[in-house]
């Protein structure tokens, strides 16, 4: 019984195909954001807006309005929502090349676009 148990599957694990393998360093480090107040998931594209992190595509105002601002960072990590605090800390890649397809945001922000890609770069962020 227990030659039964060291050959059975314990977990699997499938390739989400974020983070691609073109030779730049992936580095990650946590971070505080500005609280969406929506589960995070891995993937999503963090960016600075006058100094303050906010998930891409967040919005904000009256009407509400998609901040905007330079990706510098992908969040590498599910996180619940968190509803109580203005902030919330999370695991993120600071730099590396990731695939433009795969990075999320909130609102079906497009960051494909030459500014976003442009912008992410120089924070050594690669969407390819």
């Amino acid at each position: 019984m227990a030659t039964e148990l060291l050959n059975t599957e314990a977990y699997t694990i499938d390739a989400d195909n974020l983070e691609l393998a073109v030779g730049y360093p992936v580095l990650h480090r946590s971070i505080t954001i500005t609280n969406p107040q929506v589960a995070l998931k891995r993937g999503m594209a963090v960016i600075n807006h006058s100094g303050t992190l906010y998930v891409a595509g967040e919005k904000s105002g009256s009407p509400a309005a998609t901040i905007t601002g330079d990706i510098v960072a992908i969040i590498s990590a599910d996180h619940d929502a968190d509803t109580t605090n203005a902030n919330v800390t999370v695991d993120a890649y600071v730099s590396g090349a990731f695939n433009v397809t795969k990075v999320k945001t909130t609102n079906s922000l497009d960051i494909s676009t030459v500014a976003y890609v442009l912008g992410a770069q120089g924070n050594g962020i690669y969407l390819l």
